[in-house]
């Protein structure tokens, strides 16, 4: 009588002690598929044991019969995959001592997985068209929906829907997991850090002090760095002199040209900046690119073509070696890749130019590998202004874009080719083989490489040996017909990692 006495006042202690603290909170609405149940530490337990069921059930012996993860632990804490979206569950946990009887449980806690259009796999998903044998474990995030898939297309996550997210489409880029725990993105013209909960937990203060204007312009790359910092692309608009008689350079009633005061020609340009945050939204570092490059990054004439192209240097990625202390940049139009340091700011290197032997064409997604200093590229290898060069045929006559590994020799502006794999989705030389836009490179620990390939609308991991061993296609649905998603970026996270973003608060 004074044992069971005992074990129901240790019971009701525990109980109100732990109310605050159980994760998930009852009747709470999961955003996830991959949960982390968690309960106060007891000091006269020696293993936990976690049990799920599913339904809302309120009593013991029906909880008991359906059961079905049951997981034995040395720590107050679980994770488990639940299997259903849209689903009630119920769960508990039992507190057992050195001989392994229980002494006391948490009572019956409840919770639901929540059921957006987004995990629907019958309007948004990834249609798998090879099967990965191996990094099973992989989860691959996907922009505009904001939702994380298992390498067989299975939502597992999703970004519950929230005031700040008006519209999820092509302004929705560049979401991926953070070294805290957290997932980082932008839309529109925001930058956002969210926990797994989808909860906003810091937002890039977007006040226009590096650009002069009311906004940043935010756009496609934002980055948690592991000193807490930010890093984000910015935009600002200049204007720059017109080299040369202005009939040689615009058309007749070219409006975007005007007249100074001091009887020169003007063009206003939007350029890149990269702007550095501490966490309290302080500006402590910025980069401009309208103060480093010259004016043939500007203007620069094109031979076949009747009027002279006036060249937009807008940055669209960029790549902190916080170990070395450089930053890699990428520009589309002109088909460069800078390589700065920091904080300094200074040029050290210039790859690539507008040439038509450029060693690319509208690249994307910059990445250095921090193991081996290679610079990986998404080579869209297609240019809104130059003609095709011969140096974007391949061997067999393709015209295809390419992810791309080059070794960075010391003292030289060369890069060296050292790893090339070709997208191409039809054996017919006049299909359409080339992503015009978008595109990423994701780098995993061992050197493999998960890749978005823009337009083509193909998320790829492609191993050393330069095989794909997975492949899947994202689409949408509009008017009750599937179309192509086409995902900006796409990047990765490990399930063994994931148990940081759900005891991140713990």
């Amino acid at each position: 009588m004074i044992k069971t006495i005992g074990v129901i006042l240790s019971f009701i202690f525990l109980s109100l002690a732990s109310k605050g603290q159980i994760k998930p909170n009852d009747f709470s609405i999961l955003n996830y598929r991959i949960a982390g149940f968690s309960v106060p530490e007891n000091t006269k337990a020696t293993s936990y044991i976690f049990q799920i069921a599913k339904g809302d059930i309120s009593n013991e012996q029906a909880f008991v019969k359906a059961v079905f993860i049951t997981h034995k632990t040395n720590k107050p804490k679980d994770i488990a995959e639940l299997p259903y979206w849209g689903k009630q569950y119920t769960w508990r946990v039992s507190y057992l001592d050195n001989a392994g009887k229980e002494f006391a449980n948490s009572g019956l806690h409840h919770f639901a997985t929540g059921d957006l259009v987004y995990t629907d796999t019958t309007k948004n998903g990834l249609i798998v068209i090879k099967q990965a044998t191996d990094h099973k474990d992989l989860l691959v995030l996907v922009d505009r929906t904001l939702v994380m898939y298992d390498m067989k297309g299975s939502p597992v996550w999703y970004m519950p829907d929230i005031p700040e997210i008006k519209k999820r489409d092509v302004g929705v880029r560049d979401f991926k997991a953070t070294n805290d725990g957290t997932f980082t993105f932008l839309v529109q013209d925001r930058a956002f850090e969210i926990d797994y909960n989808g909860q906003i937990i810091w937002e890039a203060p977007n006040d226009g002090k590096v650009s002069g204007k009311k906004t940043e312009g935010y756009h496609h790359e934002f980055t948690k760095l592991s000193n807490g910092h930010y890093m984000v692309a910015g935009a600002e608009v200049v204007k720059k002199r017109v080299p040369g008689p202005i009939a040689d350079y615009f058309s007749d009633g070219e409006v975007s040209v005007t007249k100074g005061n001091d009887g020169n020609y003007y063009k206003e340009f939007t350029c890149g900046t990269l702007i550095e945050y501490d966490a309290s939204g302080n500006v402590v570092w910025s980069w401009r690119t309208a103060e480093h490059l010259n004016d043939d990054d500007f203007f620069w004439p094109i031979k076949t073509i009747k009027m002279p192209f006036d060249g937009n240097p807008y940055m669209n990625g960029f790549d902190f070696d916080m170990a070395n202390n450089v930053i890699y940049m990428s520009y589309k139009s002109i088909n460069r890749v800078i390589k700065i340091a920091y904080p300094g700011g200074e040029i050290l290197n210039s790859y690539g130019g507008k040439e038509d032997n450029s060693p690319f064409y509208g690249q994307h997604s910059c990445r250095v590998n921090k193991r081996t200093n290679e610079l990986y590229l998404y080579n869209n290898n297609h240019s809104d202004y130059l003609p095709i060069s011969t140096s974007q045929i391949d061997a067999e006559g393709y015209l295809t874009s390419h992810v791309v590994k080059y070794k960075q020799p010391a003292g030289s502006n060369k890069l060296i080719k050292n790893w090339d794999v070709g997208i191409r989705l039809s054996q017919d030389k006049n299909a359409q083989q080339v992503s015009i836009r978008g595109g990423s490179v994701d780098i995993l620990d061992d050197d493999c490489v998960l890749v978005n390939t823009g337009t083509l609308n193909l998320l790829i991991l492609i191993d050393n040996q330069k095989q794909k061993i997975w492949e899947a296609v994202p689409f949408t649905t509009e008017n009750n017909f599937r179309v192509p998603l086409l995902p900006y970026r796409s990047s990765h996270l490990h399930k063994k990692d994931i148990e940081k973003f759900l005891f991140r608060l713990h």
